[in-house]
């Protein structure tokens, strides 16, 4: 089954506005004070986006673009689409996007896979200096500035078919991890949009793929040892380093042989296909949504 993309970009930012725009009108505002500092707020939201209005009459805005723009975040934005969105969202407060700055930044894809989306958990290792944890029924990475999110976008949003969503989120920090300002109207800019769906991909890359040795219901006990006896080979290295052992071993020319031609036996018996076809399936619709937001 070939994959279908909904595509890849830009879902939630956050942004903060100089003071002098033009606030519209919100609801469920709040006025709350600061118990440390005495700050006065005015909290609230403009359609789905969460609003701050802070003391000096600077202006925090965060939300998802895809969802202000269009109503849902199921199908991401291309550039044109953020470009749109942004376009809206400055209108809306009389804003200059080149004075926006951005203090969080959410790129994600959502693939439609063959198989369903919990299938894949299990290949998702580690990831340099994260921590991996589960999360709302996926798996989450786990990191002070960042974090990579991977779950069932389907189930989540009540829509058929096996839709898995990769999501990295830059939190914090922002500027020094893409070595650069970011202003609310550089995210549709062609070669800043080209560094975060590239960045997006290399963060996908982070993480390392499992490849299980799986049991078979054995059909008796040499098939038993068989399978043991594999799964042990890949755990102290695979047939490469068990080769080189034999190599000096002292033993007949024969027997040297017939070890080699069992280890290659057990090396061919020893890994999953289905954590193969797993990994090949995860890998290409992840690559072929950055082409695809590329292309765009």
């Amino acid at each position: 089954m070939s994959p279908v993309f909904v595509t890849l970009v830009i879902d939630t930012v956050a942004i903060v506005l100089p003071p002098g725009v033009k606030v519209p009108p919100l609801s469920g505002t709040r006025e709350t004070t600061d118990t440390e500092t005495g700050a006065v707020e005015i909290t609230g939201h403009y359609d789905n986006l969460f609003v701050k209005v802070n003391e000096d009459h600077s202006v925090f805005i965060q939300g998802s673009l895809p969802r202000f723009l269009t109503g849902s975040n199921l199908r991401m934005l291309r550039r044109q689409g953020v470009r749109e969105a942004v376009e809206k969202l400055s209108g809306a407060f009389s804003a200059d996007p080149s004075l926006a700055k951005v203090v969080r930044l959410d790129v994600a894809a959502t693939v439609s896979l063959p198989r369903p989306v919990p299938c894949y958990y299990p290949v998702l290792g580690s990831a340099s200096r994260f921590e991996r944890v589960p999360y709302r029924g996926g798996v989450l990475y786990r990191h002070r500035t960042r974090s990579l999110t991977v779950y069932d976008k389907g189930r989540r949003a009540g829509v058929a078919g096996h839709l898995l969503r990769f999501e990295a989120s830059f939190k914090k920090r922002v500027n020094p991890q893409f070595g650069r300002v970011v202003m609310l109207s550089d995210l549709h800019e062609p070669g800043f949009y080209e560094v975060y769906v590239r960045r997006w991909l290399r963060e996908y890359r982070r993480i390392s793929k499992v490849r299980r040795h799986v049991l078979t219901p054995p059909s008796g006990v040499r098939d038993l040892t068989w399978q043991l006896a594999a799964v042990g080979l890949h755990a102290i290295g695979g047939e490469p380093v068990v080769s080189d052992m034999v190599d000096v071993w002292e033993m007949r020319r024969g027997r040297r042989y017939s070890m080699k031609r069992r280890l290659r036996e057990l090396a061919a018996g020893g890994t999953s296909e289905t954590d193969d076809a797993l990994i090949a399936e995860l890998d290409g619709a992840i690559e072929r949504a950055e082409r695809l937001a590329l292309a765009s």
